[in-house]
């Protein structure tokens, strides 16, 4: 799916081809116990996590979108999964997700702990 107008991903726990590792500080933090009687909900703005992709042609700089290095996306992937461990949620709703890959590494980040992961669009031409 390409970038919309408005786009949400939402990751659901259930119980990019890019290789993310797992930190070990999100492991611990997601095999904490969780209270089986609460469902915690998170929603979260990712601030433009953009993929290594320029699919708009106009990439960086003052464009709008963003084209990070592998090192940048790596960090900010890392840094939302971390977040996420910290509030150990649910369930989690995220704006600002620009592709299926950009969100597949944030799964992969949070090691398995969400396994169902939907990128929603309005389908317009533009941006996040």
């Amino acid at each position: 799916m390409r970038a919309a107008a408005l786009s949400l991903a939402c990751l659901v726990a259930l119980g990019c081809a890019h290789a993310i590792a797992v930190d070990p500080r999100v492991q611990s933090l997601l095999a904490a116990p969780r209270d089986p009687a609460r469902v915690r909900l998170l929603s979260l703005n990712a601030h433009r996590l953009f993929d290594l992709r320029c699919e708009s042609r106009a990439c960086g700089g003052s464009a709008y979108e963003a084209l990070p290095s592998e090192a940048e996306f790596d960090a900010q992937v890392q840094r939302l999964a971390l977040g996420i461990a910290r509030a150990a949620p649910d369930a989690v709703c995220l704006q600002e997700v620009e592709t299926e890959a950009s969100l597949d590494a944030l799964q992969r980040a949070l090691g398995g702990r969400f396994v169902t992961a939907v990128l929603g669009e309005t389908g317009g031409p533009g941006s996040v």
